[in-house]
């Protein structure tokens, strides 16, 4: 850390100066177990939640305890770097470390957030130049130099972190509502219609009065797959504005020059793709290249939008053929019943739905958006670019 580039008033410190640190370790085997007898414990990042962690596991005799509030930091294995922050006191294991602010040194929400800006330089450590199992050791961790501002400065940057942490966790509150509200409503639509009408039995259950069962080869066409490969070293070299398709949605994009010159089958706008090996179906908006993990539906009698809703909404498995390795066939594709309602109704089922996809993408990018913005701020404040307390008009407690 070149601490010339830092302001004036901050200093630099050995993360043992600056914190308490309490190094786990895993009580005997013989004193667990599940009956929540003793203090919980968490051995490592298999209890870890978004947050807060979720012990599985008591034990009678503990070793090595956290506080409520301390930082959880993973220093064993491919998760070292990982952080919770304990919610209760709890036993913690070896590949566990609990870290807390020093009273009148520094803020623990502040050295959450400092360890998560110096999480990529931490794990280089763990890894110690090639090592397959990383590890950070004691001496490591409480050796290791962080930047430290003032009180006043370490707690307002840890404000202005939480404050976007929470906007952040707000969208994606938001967005797991819209997506549980888009489940109902394909549930409920494909099941009643929008007419509020009777209902009748069929071969795939009860359908609205005015809607019929037909088989999907009566509503579109399905394309033979007739494709020349393309390399992954190709897709790498030669990536271009075109979208590239596999069983599991877009794998990337390529160049026109793989497009036009090495492809006999493109999809194109208004068509849909059902994976032959996974439960899911998307349509294609502009031209496109596939895999043969695809099938490509050209639609010709029905709402291309509806349809790609309707096979999101019913179990394909039934119609997978095989053992080893089930897939989709075209033949067994072509003849899964579908429920048609009329045009009309299709058309505004597909709109209602669609609604929802447009909320959720919004959603979804306000998320990434906070996502950055913490990042961006992480950089500036824990370098001392930007000073925090002129960022924030709330005096917080000392």
């Amino acid at each position: 850390m070149n601490s010339g580039t830092l302001p004036e008033n901050w200093e630099v410190a050995r993360l043992e100066e600056a914190t308490e640190i309490i190094m786990g370790q895993s009580p005997k085997g013989d004193t667990y177990n599940t009956d929540g007898e003793g203090e919980p414990l968490i051995n490592g990042p298999a209890e870890f939640g978004s947050e807060y962690p979720t012990a599985v596991q008591w034990t009678s005799k503990p070793t090595k305890l956290c506080k409520g509030g301390d930082v959880l930091f993973c220093v064993r294995g491919n998760t070292t770097g990982r952080m919770n922050i304990a919610d209760q006191r709890y036993c913690i294991g070896r590949g566990i470390a609990a870290i807390r602010g020093r009273i009148q040194k520094s803020d623990t929400l502040f050295i959450r957030n400092l360890l998560e800006y110096e999480r990529p330089s931490l794990y280089r450590i763990a890894i110690g130049g090639g090592s397959t199992f990383p590890n950070i050791s004691t001496a490591h961790l409480k050796n290791y130099t962080i930047p430290l501002p003032p009180l006043p400065e370490q707690r307002a940057i840890a404000h202005v972190l939480q404050t976007i942490q929470e906007a952040k966790a707000a969208r994606q509150r938001e967005l797991a509502l819209e997506r549980e509200r888009k489940a109902a409503l394909m549930d409920y639509l494909f099941s009643y219609g929008t007419k509020d009408e009777s209902r009748k039995q069929t071969e795939i259950g009860e359908i609205p009065e005015s809607w019929e069962v037909v088989r999907l080869e009566k509503l579109c066409a399905c394309l033979d797959s007739k494709r020349v490969p393309i390399k992954q070293s190709e897709r790498n070299e030669r990536k271009g504005n075109v979208p590239y398709y596999g069983a599991s949605g877009q794998a990337g994009w390529i160049d026109d020059y793989l497009f036009n010159e090495r492809l006999l089958l493109i999809a194109e706008d208004g068509e849909n793709l059902v994976s032959r090996k996974l439960p899911i179906a998307y349509s294609i908006e502009g031209k496109s290249w596939v895999n043969n993990h695809v099938h490509v539906l050209r639609v010709t009698e029905i709402n291309q939008f509806f349809l790609e809703y309707y096979f999101n909404s019913i179990d394909l498995s039934p119609y997978l053929t095989g053992t080893t390795r089930p897939k989709l066939n075209k033949a067994s594709l072509l003849g899964i019943p579908i429920s048609r309602p009329s045009r009309g109704e299709t058309d505004k089922i597909a709109l209602v739905l669609s609604n929802c996809d447009a909320k959720i993408a919004a959603l979804e990018q306000e998320a990434e958006r906070l996502d950055e913005l913490f990042h961006a701020m992480l950089d500036e404040l824990m370098t001392g670019k930007r000073a925090a307390v002129s960022l924030i008009d709330v005096e917080l407690p000392n």
